[in-house]
């Protein structure tokens, strides 16, 4: 599965760190729903083994101008809801205030990254879009395909984007387990420069040379004789 790098265009929520980073799928009355994917955590610290747990944070909050190009989905006199329980009846929320209500849906799919035959299961579990489908398929079902504000097809090539980028990573790294067992195996009882090694595995893993800028120095010798400052491990602009 290959994930696509072109731009999904969709409404975007505004989540509590200020930046938009929920899609904004839903709209019920003066009610929009947004969601973003959060996390994958191995199904063995939830004591499911053999499983990996993807979570992702479903939001409600006002409307607003979301929807703006967009037809209103109100049809003749039917009651606006005035909360967030209202609006989305089928939801139970983790937290819930007047101005917004949030909480986490998640599934555990089959598949974890502690072998090459595991992440293969990983990988046929997510592959094809099929997280994504189920996704959407689930969101349609909570919210009700009357309220669904933009297009199913749209909504599966967004969260595509992010499971299908971890799906690509996944198997650039089965790629790249496998192609370094071979040349282990290969050089078995000889010494040899690691640095042509690894030339050898990201060649075999990517069909081509690496980059310069993407190699990286292995050691803080390495790094010294770049003439580049180390990178402060507290120095996170991660959010």
């Amino acid at each position: 599965m290959t994930a696509t790098a072109r731009k999904i265009d969709v409404p975007m929520m505004v989540g509590t760190s200020g930046y938009k980073n929920y899609m904004a799928f839903a709209k019920n009355g003066a009610f929009a729903l947004g969601i973003k994917p959060v996390t994958a955590v191995d199904g063995k610290r939830l004591g499911v083994p053999g499983t990996t747990w993807f979570a992702a944070r479903l939001r409600s909050a006002a409307a607003g101008d979301l929807f703006q190009a967009q037809e209103s989905n109100v049809v003749g006199f039917k009651k606006l809801p005035e909360t967030h329980e209202e609006a989305w009846p089928s939801v139970t929320w983790e937290k819930n205030k007047k101005e917004r209500a949030s909480t986490t849906v998640s599934i555990l799919v089959p598949g974890t990254t502690d072998s090459p035959e595991e992440t293969k299961v990983l990988i046929a579990s997510i592959g094809d879009a099929k997280l994504a489908v189920k996704m959407v398929d689930y969101l349609e079902k909570i919210v009700g395909k009357e309220n669904f504000a933009i297009d199913r097809e749209t909504a599966i090539a967004w969260f595509e984007q992010t499971y299908g980028a971890f799906a690509a990573q996944l198997e650039a790294m089965l790629k790249a387990s496998e192609a370094l067992k071979s040349e282990l195996e290969a050089t078995q009882g000889t010494f040899g420069m690691h640095a042509e090694l690894l030339k050898k595995v990201y060649k075999a893993a990517h069909g081509f040379d690496q980059p310069e800028e993407e190699k990286v120095a292995l050691s803080e010798d390495e790094a010294d004789e770049s003439g580049e400052e180390p990178e402060d491990e507290n120095d996170n602009d991660s959010y």
